[in-house]
């Protein structure tokens, strides 16, 4: 969504995608501004930015609309949301370093080695990423995250579609070697606490595969198909020019940008329903 590894070929100096020198040119060439050209929409704001995780993805975006246009008392339903989730394994928790002022919110990334430049924050990744976290709680995070903004769009009447960009919980160096997972059907009625019985004293029960029957199947776009990701849409196209290292080339950003708009015109998603 924010345009990783998209640079502007005329800039001789090594430079992050992120640099203000290189705004306009990646700005110019990723999918959203793409699609908002070819549905002939205003792009107000485009809030992703490189490695975010889900956590922070609905953070801003709360934030955002709340502030911008609950808050005063503007036309929701005159409002777009495209929501791209990261890979759900990513995790945001509140923290406060030895050597920082105050707590922030700060990412961790566990199927990644990656130094966080902080012995303490280094120690907790490690603990984390090795003996808690787990794809079953990364599933329940993830559906009750989806399953809130639908709630949410639902009470302000927006329009909005979610997609998925990638899954990447089983570490590969190859972005083509990456694929899709249904982590749904990683549930096993043996390993969870399910209970039939509603007299049942201290009824306890885990609720995933009813969660993902709630979830729209439309406004989630592909969500029944065993490939559904952006990835996999690029991926399954076998062309490699479609892709950088990691990240989808300029090419794969229109290819992207072209599906988005033949989805939305064919469920016509722009208003709310």
């Amino acid at each position: 969504m924010f345009g990783s590894e998209i640079i502007d070929p005329s800039i001789k100096t090594d430079i992050y995608e992120w640099d203000e020198l290189n705004t306009e040119y990646r700005e110019k060439h990723i999918f959203s501004t793409l699609l908002s050209e070819k549905l002939n929409l205003n792009l107000k704001k485009n809030l992703s930015f490189p490695a975010d995780s889900n956590d922070k993805i609905f953070r801003k975006l709360y934030n955002y609309l709340y502030r911008y246009y609950i808050k005063e008392s503007k036309l929701s339903k005159d409002v777009f949301v495209i929501v791209q989730l990261s890979s759900f394994d990513r995790r945001d928790f509140h923290y406060r370093g030895e050597k920082d002022g105050v707590a922030s919110w700060k990412t961790i990334w566990p199927n990644w080695e990656h130094d966080y430049l902080d012995f303490n924050l280094n120690r907790f990744a490690d603990i984390y990423s090795k003996f808690i976290q787990s794809d079953f709680d990364n599933l329940r995070r993830y559906l009750d995250q989806i399953l809130a903004f639908q709630n949410f769009c639902k009470v302000y009447e927006i329009p909005y579609l979610i997609v998925q960009g990638f899954y990447h919980t089983n570490y590969s160096p190859r972005i083509l070697e990456w694929y899709d997972s249904k982590y749904i059907n990683l549930f096993n009625e043996s390993q969870y606490e399910r209970q039939n019985d509603e007299n049942t004293l201290y009824y306890q029960g885990s609720s995933e595969p009813e969660i993902w029957n709630e979830i729209d199947k439309i406004r989630f776009m592909n969500k029944d198909l065993d490939n559904h990701s952006l990835h996999s849409i690029l991926k399954e196209k076998n062309d490699s020019s479609l892709f950088y290292d990691m990240h989808p080339s300029e090419k794969g950003h229109e290819v992207i940008a072209e599906y988005i708009e033949n989805y939305i015109k064919k469920h016509d998603l722009l208003s709310f329903n």
